[in-house]
This record gives structure tokens, C-alpha cells and sequence, in this order.
């Protein structure tokens, strides 16, 4: 598998949210297109990604309808290059082409390998090869139809030994699926009784998964997947066990996490899976190639993914992200949601500190050096926050008093750029006056507009309605278990209003006369406020919406529902959601369950540990990164509004 590359383009949906940023990454491609060049695997599949925006009829706004006319014209030689390619694949150069993909690549590598029938020149025991090589991510395989029917026999035995076809059997079959789910699909020679022996070899393991074990006990028998009595015993046995596992111990499975810097490794990250250890490879030629400051600061954006592409801090828990016995295990209001997916970022994020500070002192650096010079040079000088400064402890101060100096050095900067904002300026006389400290709810942003959050029980009710899977809505007759909520069904199939059962039909018939549903032409009940729905969801999921980060046409919408206060704008440099979770971190304000930090360092409650020293030294490093990455967005974002 070959690296990973950062500034492709990439199709996901025609309603996805990059859709500008991709077709800003495309433009320059499509008006230097030649059709004489010669393109390896990869820029061929962005080529087909280019192809299948223009085709979804996605432009940017800044295009005039000649360069309209001449990008789908190019499309059409770029559609003959991807057809040249394509029919060479064969037997004698499939394995070296599939090894030369970029990670990511490999459904659509898949996708057009079936689109252009390519299969029918590669022997399955080419294919057998690739389907063993580590690299492989057979559900990309699962998704296309006739590749699975093709090369049924192989596949079967692929998955007759590959340890977590049992997940991905479940996955189907037993699993509710959110609205991006592409269904898997298996050869039909995998009979029942191969499924049934899958299974029951998969409670036989040592770490089988709990989640998934409850799915074999409440499996329901369908024509594709079908369960003796014998092994749903041997499930609900198996079950017993790791649930007494789980009071014995407080953990429902294990799960590991690994981090290392590689010095032979070409592609930026590695993510590989060995058993219930994670293994996360970084790359230090990479890392070599981008030393200057500015870049290694921006690792923990770009690398090691702290914030999403609209710099909302990724590590926060969501409500989304926890699973059902984590809700109902949930029972304080005055706790912050913390779950197992929760906890996996943290220590991730833990890790990922730890092994580039201890990258950075062997290059005779440190982490405290590049946050200085971001500091000082980049927000001050570069950026004209002219002013701006922070102190760091030297190297030789103990853990603890590293602490009790970083957690001031933390107010101070926050109260800096508070001062920025309100004044245009930063006064330090002005700022050692006050000795109060800041809550992070009362830190504004340079913008306006900044975030977007629900505001009425009307868009709560909706929100229910179309995207939980408590809803009743959704439950469709013949549709009940494809779809995780009202939503991703009228969007995935054509439901006839007299496929709603009759308790269900005023709820539909209500929204149709709102507006929000529509009948069309052929009978079916179909979305008619698409994007009011879709910011909805949006809110749904994540809580809270970067407002500028977002498509114009998203903007659009999200005023109007302001104008009819389904939505009210947040002005803060951190959205709520990333308020709780430095609230969690520092203080008991909000959350009874949190580390507190600040305050057991303020009064000297924190326990005689040098281990818990250098452990709370590192979150504030890290709170402190996530710091500067909001800042430094929320300035970037007020010069390209201004421009």
C-alpha cells in the first residue's frame, strides 16, 4: 500500500460538505489536463473523482459557464484516459498496479475494476494473491457485486479463515447502519451452514468482541443468514462469560494503542490492526521534509488529526459516538459523556505527544520551542497579533512545578486573545491589572457567526423524527432493518405513503403539509427541504456547525432558519461542545467527573506522583495545541472573509 496522499481529490456525496474544498483542488488539474501525459494508478482514480463531481453537476461558483462548458469537455478526454488504463489492467500487471494505491484508493480502484469488467482477464489465482496481501481491505471487495459473483469460490475460502468474517457477516446482516452504509455482499457458494461455521468458530476466540456477540443472541433469521439453536446456546453462554468478565473487571474488551516513528517508511502515516492493537507508524523521512517550525506545529493538524478539516477539535466526546450500554450506564446529568471511543482519542492523543516531543528532542528541538516560535513569530509577526507571547518552564524543572508555571502561561494567553479581540490590540499593563481567570464560554472570536447550534424544540422535533433511530418513522415495511433512521430511508428508497403503517401516517402527512416531505410524480414520499434536513442531521451528529467552514449554499440555508429561530450563531473561539471538554479537563464547573486540573494544582490536592505530574503536564500541552490551532483559525478565517 502506498502513502497517503493529503491534497487529493476525493468524491464522497453530492451533498458532502468539502465539495468546494475538492473542487478547488480540481480546477487546476482539469485546466492542465493533458491527455498525453502519463498518469499512474492514483492520479487516474483522482481523475475519476474529478469526473464524478462535474458529472453530479458540482462547480464552483467562481466558474463562468465557459470554463463550465470547456471542464465538461475536458471530463470526456479524462474519461478516455481512465478507459485506456483501465482495459491494460490484466493478468501481469494487476498486482503491481494494486500495490502502487495510495491508502483510500481501493474501493474505487475495486469499483472500476468491476465498472470496465476488467476481472474477466485476471486469473483467480492473481486475484487469491492480492485477496492474501496484507494491504487488502476486503470490504472494499464485498461492495461490488459482480467482482463477489465472479470470483465467488475464492472469496468464500478467503472468508472460511479470515478471523472477523463473523463481524462482517453481522455487520450486514445483524448491525443498523447510518445513512452512508454500503452494503456488503457475499458469493452465493458461502451457503448458510459456512456462515453458521464462522460463527461458531468466532465464539471459539480468545478476544472475541462483546458487542458482537450480543448481535448472534439477537439475531433474527432471514433467508441470507440463519442460526441453529446450538449455536445461539453456545452465544448466550459466551455472552455470560464476558459480561462477568466485564464486572470482574470494568472493561468490556481490550483494546491497545501503539505509536511509533519509522525511519524507513516513505508515506506520512501507517494505521494497521493486530488483533485489538491498534499500530499507528509515523514517518520520520516526512517528517525531515517538513522541519521548518510552522510545519511541525501543523502535524497535529494535518498528521495526527486533532481537529477535522473545519478545526473542530476532533477529541471531544459525542453523544453519537456512544454506544447503547454506555447511555444507559450514563445516569449522572452533572457527568461529562465519556465512553470507549472517548477514552481511545485521549490516549491516543496522549501518545502521539509523547513520541514527537521525544522526536523533537533527538533533533535538538522540543515541543515547548516550536509552541514558542508559533507564539511569538508566527501569531505575532506573521499574523499581526503583535503582542502576543508565552513563557514555557526550561527542561531541567520538575514535572510538577511544569505544571503549576504552564497553567498560568495558559490563562495569560487565553486573556491575551481575548484582549485582541475586544480591543484590537493587547495591553500586558492592561492584562496584569486583572487577576480573574476566564471561563472559555466568555472568550469570543474575531467573527461573526461563528458556530451554529439548535435552538427550538421545534428543530429538536425534527431532529428525532428524521434522524434517531428511536423514532418510530423509520420502521418500513420492507425496509425495517436496512436503515438507521426516517432519513436515510425516503433517501435510499421509494416508500408509498401506504407503506407507512397507520399510526405513522399523520406524522408523515404532517410534514408533507409543512414542507418538509413531498409526493412526488411516481407516488413516493420524498425530502423536500433538503438541506434545512441535512443541516438538521448535521446538528444531529455533531452538535454544532462551523459556519464559514461551510458551502455557500449551506450558509444560505442556515440564515434562513436563523430568520425563523430554529438556529441561533455562537460568537465564541470554542464551540460549546469543545467548551465542555476543556471544562472536563480543568475545572469542576460543569462536570463533577472531570481531572480538574487546574484547581488540584491551584490548592495543591494533586497526589505526590511525579508519574501524575508529567502525565497532567502533558494535557496541558495538549489543551494548549488545540488552543493555538482554534486561534489561528479563527484569524485565518477573518483574513479570507475580509479578502
Amino acid at each position: 500500500m502506498n502513502s497517503l496522499h493529503v491534497n487529493r481529490v476525493n468524491f464522497f456525496s453530492k451533498e458532502n460538505l468539502l465539495c468546494g474544498h475538492n473542487l478547488s483542488l480540481a480546477e487546476p488539474i482539469l485546466r492542465g489536463f493533458d491527455r498525453n501525459r502519463t498518469y499512474d494508478v492514483n492520479d487516474v482514480i483522482e481523475l475519476y473523482q474529478i469526473k464524478l463531481y462535474i458529472d453530479q453537476d458540482l462547480f464552483l461558483q467562481s466558474w463562468t459557464e465557459n470554463d463550465i462548458a470547456e471542464f465538461k469537455g475536458t471530463v470526456k478526454e479524462i474519461w478516455n484516459v481512465i478507459s485506456k488504463f483501465w482495459t491494460n489492467i490484466n493478468e501481469t500487471n494487476v498486482a503491481t498496479i494494486f500495490n502502487k494505491l495510495e491508502i483510500g484508493n481501493q474501493r474505487s480502484f475495486w469499483s472500476l475494476i468491476e465498472k470496465f469488467k476488467t476481472y474477466k482477464y485476471i486469473s483467480e489465482g492473481s486475484f487469491n494473491k492480492i485477496l492474501n496481501s496484507q494491504s487488502i481491505w476486503i470490504r472494499e471487495v464485498l461492495h461490488q457485486k459482480n467482482l463477489v459473483n465472479y470470483y465467488g469460490n475464492v472469496i468464500r475460502q478467503y472468508l472460511m479463515n479470515y478471523e472477523k468474517s463473523a463481524e462482517l457477516i453481522l455487520s450486514e446482516y445483524e448491525e443498523k447502519h447510518t445513512a452512508d452504509y454500503s452494503n456488503l455482499l457475499f458469493p452465493n457458494c458461502l451457503t448458510l451452514e459456512d456462515k453458521e461455521l464462522i460463527i461458531s468458530k468466532y465464539l471459539e476466540r480468545q478476544n472475541v468482541n462483546l458487542n458482537f456477540i450480543r448481535l448472534i443472541v439477537n439475531s433474527r433469521d432471514s433467508q441470507d443468514f440463519k442460526l441453529s439453536p446450538q449455536i445461539r446456546l453456545k452465544a448466550i453462554k459466551a455472552e455470560k462469560e464476558k459480561n462477568d468478565e466485564v464486572l470482574h473487571s470494568g472493561f468490556a474488551i481490550e483494546r491497545g494503542i501503539q505509536v511509533s516513528i519509522s525511519d524507513t517508511q516513505v508515506e506520512p502515516i501507517k494505521v494497521s490492526q493486530n488483533e485489538n492493537l491498534t499500530l499507528y507508524s509515523y514517518s520520520m523521512l516526512w517528517l525531515e521534509q517538513h522541519s521548518d517550525s510552522l510545519s511541525l506545529f501543523h502535524n497535529f493538524g494535518v498528521l495526527f488529526k486533532f481537529v477535522d478539516p473545519h478545526y473542530c477539535i476532533k477529541l471531544i466526546s459525542k453523544n453519537q459516538e456512544l454506544d447503547i450500554l454506555e447511555k444507559v450506564l450514563m445516569q449522572s446529568k452533572n457527568d461529562y459523556p465519556v465512553g470507549m471511543s472517548f477514552f481511545y482519542k485521549n490516549n491516543l492523543s496522549h501518545a502521539q505527544i509523547l513520541i514527537y516531543s521525544d522526536y523533537l528532542k533527538h533533533n535538538k528541538s522540543s515541543l515547548e520551542n516550536i509552541l514558542t516560535n508559533f507564539v511569538r513569530e508566527y501569531l505575532s509577526d506573521s499574523l499581526k497579533v503583535k503582542g502576543f507571547t508565552i513563557t514555557f518552564p526550561s527542561e531541567n524543572t520538575s514535572n510538577l512545578e511544569k505544571v503549576r508555571m504552564i497553567a498560568p502561561e495558559f490563562e495569560f494567553l487565553l486573556k491575551q486573545y481575548k484582549a485582541y479581540v475586544v480591543n484590537g490590540k493587547i495591553d500586558h499593563e492592561l492584562l496584569q491589572i486583572s487577576s480573574s481567570s476566564i471561563q472559555f464560554k466568555d472568550l469570543p472570536s474575531i467573527l461573526k457567526k461563528k458556530y451554529v447550534y439548535a435552538k427550538n424544540e421545534k428543530l429538536q422535533s425534527l431532529q428525532y423524527a428524521f434522524f434517531s433511530d428511536q423514532s418510530m418513522l423509520w420502521y418500513v415495511k420492507p425496509f425495517q432493518n436496512r436503515y438507521k433512521n426516517l432519513f436515510s430511508l425516503l433517501v435510499q428508497e421509494d416508500v408509498s405513503l401506504a407503506n407507512f403503517e397507520k399510526y405513522q401516517r399523520p406524522s408523515i402527512e404532517k410534514f408533507i403539509e409543512d414542507g418538509y416531505l413531498t409526493i412526488n410524480s411516481s407516488g413516493f414520499v420524498k425530502i423536500q427541504q433538503y438541506l434545512m434536513l441535512f443541516i438538521i442531521g448535521k446538528l444531529y451528529l455533531d452538535e454544532v456547525i462551523s459556519y464559514w467552514h461551510s458551502p455557500t449554499e449551506i450558509r444560505k440555508e442556515i440564515d434562513k432558519m436563523q430568520e425563523s429561530e430554529m438556529i441561533y450563531f455562537g460568537e465564541t473561539l470554542f464551540s460549546v461542545p469543545e467548551q465542555k471538554y476543556f471544562n472536563y479537563f480543568l475545572n469542576k464547573a460543569e462536570f463533577t467527573n472531570g481531572l480538574d486540573l487546574r484547581n488540584r494544582y491551584l490548592h495543591g490536592s494533586n497526589k505526590d506522583s511525579d508519574q501524575e505530574h508529567k502525565n497532567s503536564y502533558l494535557f496541558y500541552l495538549k489543551i494548549l495545541i488545540l488552543t493555538l490551532l482554534k486561534i489561528e483559525d479563527d484569524l485565518m478565517l477573518a483574513i479570507s472573509i475580509n479578502n
